[in-house]
């Protein structure tokens, strides 16, 4: 059954896992820390997101201790706000945190996602300051939530709706809305096919409480019906698609699926042509779908056949 009222926390995303990588490698080596020019943006996004969510920071410890241990090199203690800070170290903590992260120089920004310490008391210090960045972030996130649905995918809410033949739905036209349902043909230069024999798609049933959350996220409406696939794409992955589109807001799953136990996350957009209330429905494409997920094994799909991972 779909858990509706869990509040999501946020995972650490694979971009800054790769930033995390790179920086913790560079304080076993003792080499100078700052972010890279390509990690800028996911570090800054991600310091966001831990300073508003401070259930993600368990998380991102936890990951940041594994790869110290994993470079051969000490981690860090479990942080606590209340460590000793020196005047200096208070005196730049308190200038970053009237500051929003996106303004944080390389050498901090990388510092403070490694440094459980000084992450810490900085936390603690925009709680107690409350600049208007991290005010208007709170309120981001909380609208961020209203969008958010926890489910539960296993053999219950996930019934085959194509077996057999390899259907790649990255094929399919997504800006039209169009399915193309053919088994792919693989040519001379064609990704190879995994050895997986389906099923490729699952219509979802999911309990009604879900529905309506999702209804009235998507549509303003708790008793607009819907309908929600799950595809199966040959790197492992998946999407879902949503048909009709939203119309009110988008949609985000925060999928958990039962055979495996693994989680994803699969946003469903309104597209463009849908966001002007006046538009006639005859003028929509009728339906649109979710990026793909990082691969999930087969477990994660009822009814997967037995078989090498593809």
């Amino acid at each position: 059954m779909a858990n509706t009222m869990q509040t999501p926390v946020p995972s650490v995303p694979t971009d800054v896992i790769i930033a995390l990588d790179y920086l913790c490698k560079c304080v076993a080596r003792g080499a100078r820390l700052a972010v890279r020019p390509g990690d800028r943006t996911p570090a800054v996004e991600w310091m966001r997101t831990l300073l508003s969510h401070p259930r993600a920071r368990a998380a991102h410890f936890e990951y940041v201790a594994q790869v110290y241990r994993a470079a051969g090199t000490e981690p860090p203690r479990p942080p606590s706000p209340r460590d000793p800070l020196t005047a200096a170290e208070l005196e730049s903590l308190q200038a970053l945190a009237h500051r929003p992260p996106d303004e944080f120089s390389d050498t901090d920004l990388a510092t403070l996602l490694v440094d459980h310490r000084l992450h810490a008391n900085l936390a603690l210090l925009v709680h107690d300051l409350m600049p208007d960045w991290w005010l208007d972030e709170l309120a981001a996130a909380g609208r961020e939530y209203a969008k958010m649905v926890a489910i539960e995918l296993g053999t219950a809410e996930m019934q085959v709706f194509v077996k057999g033949g390899y259907v790649d739905p990255t094929h399919a036209d997504v800006t039209a809305g169009v399915r193309k349902l053919e088994p792919q043909r693989l040519g001379h230069g064609a990704p190879k096919e995994p050895e997986y024999d389906g099923p490729w798609e699952w219509v979802l049933n999911l309990p009604p409480e879900a529905c309506q959350q999702i209804a009235t996220i998507a549509y303003g409406d708790p008793h607009k019906p819907f309908e929600l696939t799950l595809r199966r794409h040959h790197s492992g992955g998946a999407d879902v698609e949503m048909r009709p589109v939203p119309r009110k807001s988008e949609v985000i799953l925060l999928a958990t699926f039962t055979g495996s136990g693994d989680a994803r996350q699969f946003k469903i957009e309104v597209p463009l042509e849908a966001r002007d209330p006046a538009t006639p429905d005859g003028s929509i494409r009728p339906a649109t779908r979710s990026a793909a997920c990082a691969p999930l094994p087969h477990a994660a799909y009822p009814g997967a056949s037995a078989g090498k991972e593809g």
